[in-house]
């Protein structure tokens, strides 16, 4: 049996006469004759009585086009399938990154890309860097974003973006007076850190080597929390811009460090599998609202 014979066979099923059934199928009605003797050939009974220029099907041919009518039902749920797809009604797409990027940027491009594609299903988890890469790995989700190491098998990385950290405090504290915050500033106030954090490390460092013996003396894993505690005056905090960005009120008060300290995150995916229409539109969100951030950031 071929495609083009079962059409044809459809068409007489429906239409009766092989002229209308011609008419249907945009051929000659010769054409479809031919097409039916030729199905006929191959199957052992034959499928229509000819009487006065009309068809009547056989009990055979009835059957056969109750089977014909469900195989086209279910190619018919395919091509519906497509369609959706086509149309992003059928998209799903996972995301995880570490909290900071949840707090403002991600509900930014999700909310970008829910007025694009409304019917899409888009999933947002929040984890740490070690679990967003984790996650990548396995191809648990489809997009990341984490702090480094992200540099790892199985990991492919879209884009590096590189910003500096910022000091927050309370919009009462003493040093709100300066404009840019250094690590002697720093000594007589307590900080609070960033538990496990590449900026507290470094912070760390640049005040061993300034000769300051400031120790964290709170510590969270959360930067948000650590604005928080600030905004209480509990002490300084130098964290992520992301972070700052969409904390600013007049209760909090940002600062630039120097010397620069570097926060760097990576937007990962699984290495190797082919990227959905979805993952490809949300990297190029994702792209334009790090570029619109009021801070300055280099995108790799």
């Amino acid at each position: 049996m071929r495609h083009r014979q079962i059409e044809a066979f459809r068409a007489v099923m429906a239409a009766r006469t092989f002229t209308e059934a011609a008419r249907m199928m945009h051929i000659s009605q010769p054409s479809v004759s031919r097409l039916i003797s030729d199905l006929e050939a191959g199957l052992p009974f034959r499928l229509f009585e000819r009487q006065n220029g009309r068809v009547r099907p056989t009990p055979e041919a009835v059957l056969l086009h109750q089977e014909t009518e469900r195989s086209y039902e279910s190619l018919e749920r395919v091509f519906a399938f497509a369609r959706d797809l086509g149309s992003f009604q059928k998209t799903q797409l996972s995301i995880a990154a570490m909290p900071a990027l949840c707090l403002d940027i991600l509900p930014v491009a999700a909310a970008q890309f829910h007025e694009n594609h409304p019917d899409a299903a888009l999933t947002i988890q929040a984890r740490s860097s070690k679990q967003v890469v984790q996650w990548i790995m396995t191809e648990q989700c489809e997009l990341g974003i984490s702090a480094p190491p992200f540099d790892v098998k199985g990991v492919k990385i879209e884009m590096v973006v590189t910003c500096s950290a910022v000091c927050a405090m309370s919009a009462q504290h003493p040093l709100t007076a300066k404009k840019v915050i250094t690590p002697s500033d720093l000594r007589d106030y307590r900080l609070i850190a960033l538990s496990d954090s590449t900026i507290t490390h470094h912070i760390e460092k640049i005040m061993q080597n300034e000769g300051l013996s400031n120790a964290p003396i709170i510590t969270t894993s959360l930067s948000i929390v650590a604005c928080r505690m600030a905004e209480l005056n509990l002490g300084v905090s130098l964290l992520d811009p992301f972070t700052a960005s969409y904390l600013r009120s007049g209760k909090l008060v940002f600062r630039p460090f120097y010397p620069d300290v570097s926060f760097i995150i990576g937007v990962i995916s699984p290495m190797g599998r082919t990227k959905s229409r979805g993952q490809l539109e949300m990297l190029s969100i994702l792209e334009q609202s790090l570029r619109s951030l009021p801070f300055a950031a280099r995108i790799e």
